[in-house]
């Protein structure tokens, strides 16, 4: 008797988790960690990455098991890349928003989020989505949205009194996700990723001359993309190699880690 009401127990135990699958709170599924960080700050919900942590978003797609779990979700906030096209078929009637520009062109730079103003723009596309997803919630949605473009703003305006004096220096980066970035604050981005690969030999001259040329003190890498090129740079050069990283969930902490090493590196240059 004693072993029946164990096993009656799993039973509805299992029956609860697939009824909270199927009926339970709508879930939201999110491209990368940046927008999971942004959605838990809008609402209390279940949030779930389609790019797991560390992976290169570019290259990376989710198994079949992984799809099928993924469409269940009654929204998917993506930034438009093109892996994702393949889990864009398979979703079928899960509501689909695109955060970039709403194509998907092979190059095109998608790292919007890097830019706090743009980033104001997403968090009110994201927010208008999830008070239809969740209706209920809509008035505490609101307040958390004003709320978080305010500190949106803020940031905006920190990271300008911070990073003026070095407007025009130019930004070495191992993959080239912040152009966003260097557009809104003055700065010139260069990649050392040459059509997303390694540098030959002749990009490593290349990028070398360019960059003593331009008196550039370090390069960021990202803990998504080989640092290789860019350490031997950096060796060769004798300046600094910093890893940062663009796709982590606590984007404010990001552009504090990123503005604190700028002022470090580039401050004392003319």
């Amino acid at each position: 008797m004693f072993s029946m009401m164990g096993g009656m127990k799993k039973i509805v135990c299992f029956l609860v988790w697939l009824g909270g699958l199927v009926a339970g709170e709508p879930r939201v599924v999110v491209s990368l960690p940046p927008y999971a960080g942004i959605v838990r700050e809008l609402v209390d919900a279940e949030v779930e990455l389609v790019v797991p942590v560390g992976a290169n978003p570019h290259v990376y797609e989710p198994g079949p098991k992984e799809v099928d779990r993924l469409r269940k979700a009654a929204v998917w906030f993506r930034i438009g890349d093109p892996a994702e096209e393949r889990m864009v078929r398979a979703c079928g009637d899960m509501r689909v928003v695109v955060l970039g520009h709403g194509c998907c062109h092979e190059g095109e730079d998608l790292h919007v989020w890097v830019d706090p103003v743009r980033m104001q723009e997403q968090v009110e596309m994201m927010a208008s989505v999830l008070m239809e997803v969740f209706p209920e919630k809509a008035e505490d949605v609101k307040v958390r949205t004003e709320r978080l473009v305010q500190r949106l703003a803020e940031k905006d305006q920190q990271l300008k009194g911070l990073l003026d004096k070095m407007k025009g220096k130019t930004v070495v980066v191992s993959h080239p996700a912040l152009g966003y970035f260097c557009d809104r604050y003055g700065l010139k981005q260069l990649s050392v990723e040459v059509d997303g690969k390694e540098p030959r030999p002749r990009d490593v001259a290349r990028l070398m001359s360019e960059m003593e040329k331009k008196q550039v003190p370090v390069i960021f890498t990202e803990p998504q993309h080989s640092d290789k090129g860019a350490r031997l740079i950096g060796e060769r050069l004798g300046i600094a190699v910093e890893e940062i990283d663009p796709y982590a969930e606590k984007v404010f902490e990001f552009w504090d880690q990123l503005a604190a090493l700028m002022v470090k590196h580039y401050d004392h240059l003319d």
